[in-house]
């Protein structure tokens, strides 16, 4: 399966962004991305 990259610049929707966030673990994803950074595991 082949893959197009996105077109630059990413434009959003400000109320969508906004509807999305309480659905979204951001707390825990970024918990979890600076743990692999302090673990010297970060991609």
């Amino acid at each position: 399966m082949t893959q197009t990259a996105p077109t630059l610049p990413l434009t959003v929707d400000e109320a969508a962004v906004r509807a999305a966030l309480p659905s979204l673990d951001v707390l825990g994803t970024l918990r979890r991305m600076f743990a692999s950074l302090a673990s010297a595991n970060a991609v």
